[in-house]
């Protein structure tokens, strides 16, 4: 039980990003596109970016943007993933790394986007009936 109450207590610290906020779902137009105008930083809420002070959107489910000297420690640009692959931010980062392992932990297949309260819902996946299925095929 008070392994739960410190893995909650985490989940929430990262959910709450330091109370880095989020671009406002309505701000997104129908297509899911960001008018420029609307892409603000979480952390400092300026919405002006530099060519050495960029405002980078994170590719994760939080919805924030961050301007890369407001992130703790500051984001070169040499350290964004290729084009093809999304950024994410730190909490977005550690949330994924927990989710993937309690999801190994605890053999459940909660979302990225659950949040901190939900996360000791999931029932356990059946797997049983795959993993006999394929031990099945490996015995002929």
């Amino acid at each position: 039980a008070r392994a739960k109450v410190i893995i909650s207590e985490n989940m929430r610290v990262i959910d709450e990003a330091e109370g880095a906020t989020a671009i406002p779902e309505d701000a997104y137009t129908a297509s899911g596109g960001l008018p420029e105008e609307a892409i603000l930083c979480g952390v400092c809420g300026g919405g002006e970016a530099t060519s050495d002070d960029d405002i980078i959107l994170c590719d994760g489910v939080c919805g924030r943007a961050y301007h890369q000297k407001c992130l703790n420690p500051p984001l070169r640009l040499e350290d964004l993933p290729p084009d093809d692959e999304g950024w994410l931010c730190p909490p977005c980062e550690a949330k994924v790394n927990c989710i993937f392992y309690l999801n190994n932990l605890m053999n459940t297949a909660m979302p990225l986007d659950t949040p901190w309260q939900n996360i000791f819902d999931f029932d356990p996946v059946d797997s049983s009936e795959s993993e006999g299925e394929s031990s099945r095929r490996k015995m002929r």
